[in-house]
């Protein structure tokens, strides 16, 4: 089974937000500096990152702060990926060095076998091939949601053999090969450590816009 691990990615997280979760991470870090004692970047520096986002995100509107906060940010979020790798090099898998970091930690990776099909879950299309993919249970320590597709007019019904796409977390999957106005059949899974996937939705279908 895969080690626990710290999840140093933050493209996610609000923009109000990434500030107070950065400086959570530095000061918590800094409190158990006999663990962490010698961070790479340095927590000071970190700081200085946290600061200067803070300084742009809180001017007064002016021309060209968009750019400016992106790039604050970008700065800022590639620091904590490096800090969340150091983190992880020092813990090795460990919980508890983890839990001292302040980072968020990921999911903990069982067998699918031990993960149910989802209770609800579904896909919405959108023109030129785009699909938003939900599905619930999303703390159930899945590593991914599995979409599969086919024409309705394919006899086929595995969905093993339709064509499939991945993503690591219920977003919009863009894909090409969609005719417009055609249906498809589509099906949703969960994806685990092991190759059996309790499909759900299997069956049901949709247009491509």
């Amino acid at each position: 089974m895969a080690k626990r691990k710290v999840n140093a990615s933050f493209a996610h997280t609000k923009q109000d937000d990434l500030a107070p979760v950065a400086s959570y991470i530095v000061d918590t870090m800094g409190k158990n500096a006999d663990v962490f004692s010698a961070p790479t970047p340095s927590l000071a520096e970190v700081k200085k990152l946290i600061d200067a986002y803070s300084v742009v995100l809180g001017k007064t509107e002016y021309a060209g702060q968009t750019g400016d906060i992106h790039a604050a940010r970008r700065t800022l979020e590639m620091a904590l990926k490096q800090l969340g790798d150091y983190v992880n090099h020092i813990a090795d898998g460990d919980e508890a060095i983890l839990e001292k970091s302040g980072f968020p930690l990921s999911k903990v990776p069982r067998p699918h076998g031990d993960i149910p099909a989802p209770t609800e879950a579904g896909v919405t299309a959108h023109p030129g091939g785009g699909f938003d993919i939900w599905a619930g249970l999303v703390d159930s320590g899945y590593y991914g949601v599995l979409f599969a597709f086919t024409e309705v007019s394919n006899p086929d019904n595995n969905p093993y053999n339709w064509t499939m796409r991945y993503s690591s977390v219920p977003q919009t999957i863009i894909s090409s090969g969609f005719i417009r106005g055609k249906e498809y059949r589509f099906a949703v899974a969960f994806v685990g450590s092991s190759d059996t996937l309790n499909w759900f939705k299997l069956g049901e279908t949709l247009f491509a816009s």
